[in-house]
C-alpha cells in the first residue's frame, strides 16, 4: 500500500461464479485511515443472486416449467431424466454456495 494516501476508496472486482460466468460487483467506501500500513485484510461480502427460497422464475414468476437441475457425476437414469426434460444437469463443477437449484425450460432461465 505504499503510496496510497488515507481517504475513501471503491474497489470493483470480479468473483467467477462456475457455470455462470463472471459476477463484477462493486464496494464502495472503503476508508483507510493508516497509510503507513503495509497491508491490510478486506472482508468480501458473499453475494449470490440465487436464493433457496426462490419458487418461481424470476423472469415469467411461474413455476408450471420449471425443472430440478442436477449437480454432480451423473448417473444413468440422470441422463434418462434430462432426455425426457424431467431435470437439467448442472455440471461436476459449481459453487457449493451459491448455485441454481431450478431451471426454468420456457425462458431457458436457471435461478
Amino acid at each position: 500500500l505504499s503510496g496510497i494516501k488515507a481517504g475513501s476508496y471503491a474497489l470493483n472486482y470480479e468473483k467467477k461464479l462456475d457455470s455462470i460466468g463472471l459476477r463484477s460487483d462493486k464496494i464502495s467506501n472503503i476508508l483507510l485511515s493508516n497509510a503507513d500500513k503495509k497491508s491490510f485484510d478486506l472482508q468480501l461480502p458473499y453475494l449470490c443472486r440465487f436464493s433457496k427460497d426462490m419458487k418461481v422464475c424470476p423472469k415469467c414468476h411461474k413455476n408450471d416449467e420449471t425443472v430440478n437441475i442436477v449437480y454432480g457425476y451423473p448417473e444413468d437414469d440422470d441422463i434418462e431424466k434430462e432426455k425426457k426434460g424431467e431435470i437439467v444437469l448442472g455440471g461436476c463443477i459449481f459453487d457449493r454456495y451459491c448455485k441454481p437449484r431450478k431451471y426454468c425450460k420456457h425462458d431457458h432461465q436457471p435461478y
